[in-house]
């Protein structure tokens, strides 16, 4: 295993203009923050106090099954707000910065980073339906673009562009039966091949097995299948390649793309 240190000269070479690298480690008592731009470059203690595992946890449990009361608007209003400050994220509305990189670590790869509040929103909570309060929130989404990347070293500058990039694409669409058939799926990835160019891959040859043995010579994927959420154990959540075959079972769990080796970028 390569465990070459990286240099900041390294990072910022491979960084986009007018993009922010925030990377975070998480530790037992506290977590750090990594932040840089092609000017800037700065690390951050986080205190991991009661409040802020606190805000995390109300944060992702409102993510995942949203609350539509009173109560729920309130309390997903204060600490999702509350994670925005906690986590030292610069103010979006200074406008900066186009694309924002980051690089989770710990609970922290569970956080859907563009939801969270840049503000506390107390105009917004005046509404008196929460369904229609909850469209106004101060989203991160709404001001920022995020990026997601498992380590630092895998920023590349796309110089060619992203067309250059879709002309190597693999498309895979599953078949079904019953009422698990995907109407147009096949279709749509047909389609796409067409379009952009590459490998389309349908009904039996679009498997489990497939996917692993030829989705890293592709920088692109469309995958029309069924995926299966699990929010108690989200690494074993996975995507339903439908009947098993051989040695594999028909579903592509977290955990085994994490230990594949793929070069796809979309």
């Amino acid at each position: 295993m390569n465990q070459e240190l990286l240099s900041a000269e390294f990072i910022r070479e491979r960084l986009p203009e007018n993009s922010l690298l925030i990377e975070y480690f998480w530790g037992e008592e506290l977590a750090y923050r990594f932040q840089m731009g092609q000017q800037e470059i700065s690390i951050e203690k986080i205190p991991l106090s009661e409040e802020m595992l606190l805000a995390l946890d109300q944060t992702a449990a409102h993510t995942r099954k949203p609350d539509m009361s009173v109560e729920g608007l309130s309390s997903f209003s204060k600490h999702a707000s509350e994670l925005f400050e906690a986590l030292k994220l610069p103010d979006p509305d200074l406008g900066r910065y186009e694309s924002w990189y980051i690089v989770p670590d710990g609970p922290l790869a569970f956080v859907h980073f563009e939801v969270l509040l840049s503000r506390y929103p107390e105009e917004e909570l005046s509404a008196r339906i929460p369904a229609q309060a909850y469209r106004k929130l101060p989203y991160l989404i709404q001001s920022q673009h995020i990026q997601y990347l498992h380590a630092a070293s895998l920023i590349e500058k796309d110089s060619d562009g992203i067309g250059s990039l879709l002309q190597n694409l693999a498309a895979f669409a599953t078949n079904y039966d019953g009422l698990l058939q995907l109407k147009h799926n096949k279709a749509s990835a047909q389609e796409i091949g067409k379009l952009v160019g590459g490998k389309t891959y349908l009904d039996q040859e679009a498997s489990e097995k497939k996917f692993k043995s030829e989705a890293n010579n592709f920088k692109a994927v469309h995958l029309a299948v069924h995926g299966n959420a699990n929010v108690e154990d989200p690494i074993n959540a996975y995507l339903d390649f439908g009947k098993a075959q051989e040695d594999d079972d028909g579903k592509l769990y977290v955990h085994e793309l994490y230990s594949l080796s793929l070069n796809s970028r979309i």
